[in-house]
């Protein structure tokens, strides 16, 4: 465990209050019921103002009333991220006249970046790291335990659990749990166990109660769906290479013998929709990611979103939205002639990248692409240059806000997930681990604010 520090100011032992505790417990708060209920979550508050208006508000009074913010967007990241958003709010303000609410939470795919200005404000102020990792370790490894109940109690009993009145269709249930955004968090607790947890203390019943759940989660959402199974595999495939063989190998043994089990008792559990968790769905799942898998129901959705993932491409880079988009608040399946409710209630074509680009146009497009790139590229150099010197923790960190990051942006191409608060709060806020994380860094290097950049005590096996 870290050694006590005797010699920091409060700001840099890590004492908050005020406004900063009321921002950091309202935002694990925030984080732990979109992670937990899904989005039965974010429809909790009082139409059209839900939990994500809280956190949005209290993030906006906190930057307003700090300013000090401001001094760094200098750095590459932060500017390109300023960037992003004022392009976001130059394609909103227009539309806010014509379609009201409706164009405000269109524009949570960019609005949602004032968290990770904050958090990431706040890490460079602060020495939040080992709380963040300490917080995670407490709170989001029984997310893996409850997943396969909250799931099956979604898709079994959907129909009669309490709901919110004022969601789309019939209302909203209070538990509203998805696949995607579980495997996001699949990937990124296995991220957290490979590479931060070896750092303390052996949790020992706690890592088997992990594992155990990480497998049952693995099940029901990798094997009934494919953007969730291919989230895990992108993960896992980037992390195979970063940590110790010895236990890459005892993973890859878990997961092969709980597959192969499944597959000898032929274990197939109907979850409805025409899918079951079983061995047989999975390999149809895995053959409908790569090909097409004839008699599949899977391969409808398939074509239908390929479908007007192109038409975006055709009216935007080669059509008459190149510079603009459509704007926020439009509803692009009405407008591009993909709708399937009768109530409008998709909006967004399952694909968080191409949202970008039919709303805010290529100049849109090409800087969310030079943010994410540029973000994830620095993450990545950073990792390799801590792991050089020896600061093994300090690059597990980095390896690990890259490994969620990239989950989230694998699954954000599938489905609606950087639209939502659900997704959205939880990506925005890896983005501000990742960029306070890259504050320090730069600022140890250039010699500025050391007081402010004071590293972790070197942490033992």
């Amino acid at each position: 465990m870290p050694a006590k520090q005797s010699n920091l100011s409060p700001w840099q032992a890590g004492r908050v209050r005020g406004l900063t505790r009321l921002f950091l417990v309202v935002l694990g708060l925030w984080l732990l019921g979109y992670a937990y209920l899904g989005r039965g979550f974010a429809y909790i508050g009082i139409p059209p103002f839900y939990a994500d208006s809280v956190l949005l508000a209290l993030t906006g009074l906190y930057l307003l009333l700090r300013p000090r913010w401001l001094g760094r967007a200098k750095d590459p990241s932060v500017l390109l991220l300023l960037l992003f958003m004022g392009w976001g709010a130059a394609r909103t303000l227009p539309y806010v006249s014509i379609y009201g609410i409706d164009a405000l939470r269109d524009s949570v795919i960019w609005s949602y970046g004032l968290i990770a200005l904050l958090l990431g404000y706040l890490i460079w102020r602060i020495p939040l790291e080992t709380r963040i990792t300490q917080w995670y370790a407490r709170w989001m490894v029984w997310l893996p335990l409850w997943a396969p109940v909250a799931l099956l109690a979604y898709w079994l009993y959907g129909e009669v659990l309490p709901r919110f009145p004022w969601g789309p269709g019939d209302g909203v249930p209070v538990l509203n749990p998805k696949g995607g955004d579980v495997a996001v968090h699949l990937a990124g607790g296995l991220a957290y166990w490979l590479l931060v947890q070896p750092y303390w203390r052996a949790a020992g019943v706690q890592i088997r109660l992990f594992w155990l759940g990480w497998l049952a989660s693995f099940a029901f959402v990798a094997f009934t769906g494919r953007a969730a199974f291919l989230t895990v595999a992108v993960v896992a495939s980037v992390l195979a290479f970063h940590v110790n063989p010895a236990r890459w190998v005892r993973v890859v043994a878990l997961v092969t013998g709980f597959v192969l089990v499944m597959g000898l008792l032929d274990v197939e559990i109907d979850v409805g929709r025409g899918r079951t968790v079983s061995v047989n769905q999975l390999l149809t799942n895995v053959g409908s990611t790569f090909g097409e898998v004839e008699g599949f129901s899977g391969e409808g959705s398939k074509r239908w979103r390929l479908m007007w993932w192109n038409k975006i491409v055709d009216y935007t880079l080669f059509g008459p939205y190149f510079w603009t988009g459509k704007g926020f608040g439009i509803n692009l399946a009405d407008s591009d002639g993909f709708q399937v409710f009768s109530d409008s209630s998709l909006r967004s074509p399952h694909n968080g990248h191409l949202t970008v680009l039919a709303r805010a146009g290529v100049p849109g497009f090409v800087l969310w692409v030079l943010f994410l790139t540029l973000l994830m590229g620095r993450l990545w150099l950073s990792y390799w240059r801590w792991r050089l010197r020896g600061e093994g923790f300090q690059a597990a960190l980095r390896l690990w806000a890259f490994s969620y990051l990239l989950a989230g942006i694998v699954n954000g191409g599938f489905d609606v997930y950087l639209e939502g608060p659900q997704g959205g709060i939880w990506f925005w806020s890896i983005v501000g681990f990742g960029m306070g994380l890259l504050l320090k860094e730069r600022n140890l290097a250039s010699g500025e604010s050391r007081r402010n950049t004071h590293p972790l005590p070197a942490t033992g096996r």
